[in-house]
């Protein structure tokens, strides 16, 4: 590629960070197309356009590249105000696919806070993303342009083919003046995931010069249990021809039961530097710990048993290697007992039955069968227990007695758990 035709402003004044308090003073900046310039060296031949006007398109069409250095604007990417589309700045998106109708060999540079929407992906070569890369971004361009640097680095957010996808579309900017956080746990990839909406480029996904394979996964122990740590080990090899890093992510899917969880969550990742027909082994240390949820009734970081999967992949959407992985449970899986838990809370619940059968046995003078028999004729109330059953049996059970009751079962459950 000798003749290089390099457009939009951005290659000469570049956007390096962000406004307000995302701002620094730089001791010097790196301007791209210098940069670009210098390390092309003698051979090539640069031609610089400001726009694709009527002589940048007619340059374009035959040149053997046509660089695009593009950005978002920049008014809103610092503080007191938040971005109201993901387009790239005003003009940016229609200048990128007037030049992709001229040529067929279009590269785009975006420097962005956050994930762009990008209509006219399918019509370019290649993307880089360079966020907001500081002072010597221009060089450091310019390094993985000519191929002096391999790019290594994979996305941290999800970029959306669309404003409409995005978790919390439906959420904000909320009215009055008030927000709601409506997405809970399902921020981000997870909620990709569990809406199972394709993104333009998914959590993790960042492409390279060379090319990679994943084999022989392991697992030190097929359960973990919450102050248990397992080993996940698996061998990353590159298989193309050129020296480059590659980060392998680790991530979990495990069903929630009374807890919700995400569809899989990202639990750990190694970024192993490997020269070309190298292989290495790759180890990831997991706590059970890090496996846990919150649990909001119980104020404290809990596991459930379930049975669950550890997933490697280069990204969210490219899983490369499975194994079964057993949770082991530090919690039951029952709710505590209040005044208003409805039968078909309590009947799954043994401590809670055995003490609340004890109960009517006492009452009743009945048997502890008839007793649980009277516990599953209340099945389908929608009525907390205690009020099920005084409507039901046509008893009265004294506050006293019901707060009494309860103390007694949720005691037993944390005894129950702390044996687990």
């Amino acid at each position: 590629m000798k003749n290089i035709l390099v457009v939009g402003r951005d290659a000469g004044t570049p956007v390096i960070q962000g406004s307000g308090c995302a701002t620094t003073i730089p001791t010097m900046v790196d301007q791209p197309l210098e940069q670009l310039e210098q390390a092309l060296g003698a051979n090539h031949v640069l031609t610089f356009g400001e726009e694709a006007d009527t002589e940048t398109l007619a340059l374009a069409a035959k040149a053997d590249l046509v660089l695009v250095y593009t950005s978002t604007e920049g008014a809103y990417d610092g503080e007191g105000s938040d971005r109201t589309t993901l387009a790239l700045g005003p003009g940016q998106d229609a200048m990128i696919a007037a030049l992709a109708m001229a040529s067929e060999k279009v590269a785009v540079v975006i420097a962005c806070p956050d994930a762009v929407e990008m209509p006219w992906v399918d019509a370019v070569k290649a993307v880089l993303v360079t966020f907001y890369s500081g002072q010597a971004m221009g060089g450091a361009v310019a390094d993985v342009l000519t191929g002096r640097v391999n790019p290594s680095g994979k996305l941290s957010v999800t970029f959306p083919k669309r404003l409409a996808d995005v978790p919390g579309f439906l959420h904000y900017p909320g009215e009055n003046g008030r927000h709601i956080y409506g997405e809970g746990i399902h921020v981000g990839y997870r909620a990709y995931d569990l809406r199972e909406i394709e993104p333009l480029f998914a959590f993790g996904h960042g492409l390279s010069y060379t090319s990679f394979a994943y084999s022989d996964l392991t697992v030190s122990s097929a359960q973990i249990g919450l102050h248990d740590a397992i080993t996940v080990a698996f061998t990353v090899t590159n298989t193309g021809d050129r020296t480059g890093a590659e980060v392998a992510q680790l991530y979990l899917q495990a069903p929630g039961k009374r807890l919700k969880r995400s569809p899989q969550e990202l639990k750990g990742f190694a970024k192993p530097v490997l020269a070309p027909g190298e292989s290495r082994r790759v180890e990831i240390i997991i706590k059970g710990s890090d496996l846990a949820i919150w649990d909001p009734a119980l104020g404290r970081w809990v596991l459930e048993g379930v049975e669950a999967r550890v997933v490697v992949g280069a990204s969210s959407r490219d899983p490369k290697l499975v194994a079964d992985l057993t949770i082991k449970p530090s919690v039951l899986p029952f709710r505590r007992l209040a005044y208003d838990t409805q039968p078909a809370y309590v009947l799954p619940n043994a401590i809670a039955c055995e003490h609340i059968c004890a109960y009517l046995t006492s009452r009743c003078n009945i048997s502890k069968e008839d007793a649980m028999r009277m516990l599953n004729h209340c099945s389908n109330s929608f009525f907390g227990i205690f009020t099920s059953l005084e409507r039901r049996l046509r008893v009265s059970i004294p506050e006293a007695k019901v707060a009494g009751l309860i103390s007694e079962i949720n005691a037993a459950m944390d005894e129950a758990e702390s044996e687990l």
